[in-house]
C-alpha cells in the first residue's frame, strides 16, 4: 500500500498525526475504474486519519 511506512521518502512515523492531503499518481495500464475503486476502499477504512477541514483529501 501506498500509506506504509516502508513505502514513504519521510524520517518520520506517517502512522501518527493527520494528513492535509494526497496525491496519488499512477503511470501505465491502470482503468480510472481502479483508481476511484482504491480511493473509495481507502475512505472507508478509516486507518488514514485526515484533518477536519479538508473535505476530500485526495487529487488523483
Amino acid at each position: 500500500s501506498c500509506f506504509e511506512p516502508a513505502n514513504q521518502m519521510v524520517k518520520c512515523d506517517p502512522r501518527h498525526g493527520k494528513y492535509m492531503a494526497v496525491c496519488l499518481l499512477y503511470r501505465g495500464d491502470v482503468v480510472p475504474k481502479d483508481v476511484n475503486k482504491a480511493i473509495a476502499s481507502i475512505k472507508t477504512r478509516r486507518t488514514i486519519q485526515f484533518v477536519d477541514w479538508c473535505p476530500t483529501g485526495f487529487k488523483v
